[in-house]
């Protein structure tokens, strides 16, 4: 059975970020699906997880003080605050440092808090970082992000070769464009012609598409592979970014050739 190869069943998987109807909720109910444990961990008590400030490396701990064995975590918190979008040359050192402290020490503060008890246990296990594709690419304003997504997969590299001979593997999941819930309505954001044309299948994302890579990733499906990116973005980063909503070269014109291929 495949169930039995992921292996996942009874494993106790932090995630760190698991409320809000988003990425981290869709992953803790994917594990539990599995058959896994998740233990969740969010700033916001209403959300029914346990209660830590990701940046807090002793709220982190006080958060997981009563459980000595975990086997894998996954760093779900970040994001770019709409007020920290601005261009290069207008951002601010306490934009740049929110944002940083948002996305990599919080990644930072929950590897080191999990690593820690995996190796004081002497356990094999798996971590896997939310990173996003601005961190393989760029953000035009939104530098401060795309810098700190950089450096979560260059962290996830670096606690690889580090971790790895003790049995403990760390993965990263680059996220393109996703749907998440709209404050105001609770609904799905939805896609636009926009995001049709210049994703290669058509839509945006859900929290689901992204936890079935993480899944993989925890499970022992992925026992040799580690300090790898996987991407999980709809095909953004494949797409050049010369096409046109056509997915022709903008520099093609108007003429037989273009109406041949697309027909109009």
């Amino acid at each position: 059975m495949i169930e039995d190869r992921m292996g996942l069943k009874g494993r106790r998987i932090v995630v760190v970020g698991a409320g809000g109807g988003g990425i981290g909720t869709g992953i803790v109910r994917m594990l539990e699906e599995a058959g896994a444990e998740p233990i969740g961990i969010d700033v916001d008590p209403q959300q029914g997880f346990r209660v830590a400030d990701a940046a807090d490396e002793a709220s982190v701990e006080a958060a997981l003080a009563d459980i000595d064995e975990v086997d894998g975590l996954v760093h779900v918190v970040g994001g770019l605050p709409t007020a920290r979008w601005d261009r290069v040359v207008d951002g601010t050192t306490e934009g740049w440092n929110e944002v940083l402290t948002r996305n990599l020490i919080t990644a930072t503060v929950s590897m080191r808090v999990v690593a820690r008890k995996l190796l004081a246990a002497g356990r094999p296990g798996s971590i896997v970082n939310i990173a996003s594709i601005v961190g393989l690419e760029s953000m035009p304003f939104g530098a401060p992000y795309a810098a700190s997504k950089a450096a979560v997969i260059s962290l996830t590299k670096t606690a690889a070769v580090e971790l790895g001979p003790h049995g403990i593997r760390v993965n990263a999941v680059a996220v393109g464009t996703v749907r998440v819930l709209q404050n105001k309505t609770g609904a799905p954001a939805l896609d636009t012609p926009e995001t049709k044309a210049v994703l290669p299948l058509a839509r945006r994302g859900t929290p689901e598409d992204v936890a079935g890579p993480v899944l993989f990733l925890l499970s022992d499906l992925a026992a040799f592979v580690t300090g790898s990116v996987l991407t999980a973005d709809g095909g953004a980063t494949a797409r050049p970014g010369y096409m046109d909503m056509d997915n022709l070269p903008v520099f093609v014109p108007a003429g037989d050739l273009r109406t041949r291929l697309t027909g109009h």
